[in-house]
């Protein structure tokens, strides 16, 4: 990334002085860097003291918007009250101004378990990989495992997945690193972040001016989401309709020096 990004990033900015600051991340691969194990995901304390920074200002809203549950982004980002997080790709939200839970949720809850029973049973046929039930997805992860070996682990997974899909009782979502099942209402990030915005709009009582950067395809609907002059930000050398780009979370956590500047 080059300085020339930073400065065309900020005049952005200026270009809506007297706005109100939305930033709103996603988590893994913007954040932090993409591990093996989710459960390896945390934020350095550089980023994190950014991050404080951007919140604790009057005109700054922080937020978070990531596959992960809304507890495990509660635990790894310990942003505390004021921040918003919103989890299982937006079917779950909370911050200071109310909460949100998608109903799709439990009505899913049942497939689910069917699934994952099914294809645990099979899992010593795939070393490596490993089946993660949240609230609100099924999740296979095959990082550990060799290519050949995760292939044929997301093919097996479809197969027992696909009577269910057939029945539109899940979804099939195949992200940058994740391959999940969702369930099947039409919700997103994209829903995600208007929903927040509009509850920082109605607290705020100002105009908005929101800033998201993301890695993973599921980003591409928050960006979508995003009105005339906000910033859509991409992490990461995958396509995208988001005009700004940075290298990975090192270059990012760049940005947040330069916004945390900006408001100083």
């Amino acid at each position: 990334m080059t300085d020339e990004t930073i400065f065309t990033i900020l005049r952005a900015f200026r270009a809506r002085a007297g706005a109100h600051w939305l930033l709103l991340f996603d988590f893994d691969g913007t954040l932090v860097d993409v591990v093996t194990s989710p459960d390896g995901a945390k934020i350095s304390d550089t980023t994190h003291g950014l991050l404080d920074a951007l919140i604790e200002r009057d005109d700054c809203t922080v937020g978070i918007v990531s596959g992960r549950e809304i507890s495990d982004l509660r635990q790894r980002t310990a942003l505390g009250s004021t921040a918003w997080l919103a989890g299982a790709h937006g079917f779950e939200i909370e911050g200071p101004d109310g909460t949100f839970v998608h109903p799709a949720i439990d009505d899913a809850r049942e497939t689910f378990i069917a699934i994952a029973t099914q294809v645990r049973k099979e899992l010593h046929r795939f070393p490596g990989v490993a089946v993660e039930r949240k609230r609100a997805a099924l999740v296979l992860h095959t990082l550990a495992a060799d290519a050949g070996v995760g292939a044929r682990a997301r093919e097996r997974f479809i197969e027992v997945s696909q009577p269910y899909m057939a029945a539109d009782k899940v979804r099939l979502h195949a992200g940058r690193v994740a391959f999940e099942l969702l369930a099947p209402a039409n919700w997103n990030k994209g829903n995600a972040v208007h929903w927040i915005r509009s509850q920082v709009v109605a607290r705020r009582g100002q105009p908005v001016l929101t800033l998201y950067a993301g890695d993973d395809v599921t980003d591409e609907d928050a960006f979508g989401a995003l009105d005339e002059g906000d910033v859509a930000l991409v992490v990461g050398d995958r396509p995208s309709q988001a005009p700004f780009r940075v290298r990975g979370p090192a270059d990012l956590q760049r940005v947040l020096h330069a916004l945390v500047d900006a408001r100083t």
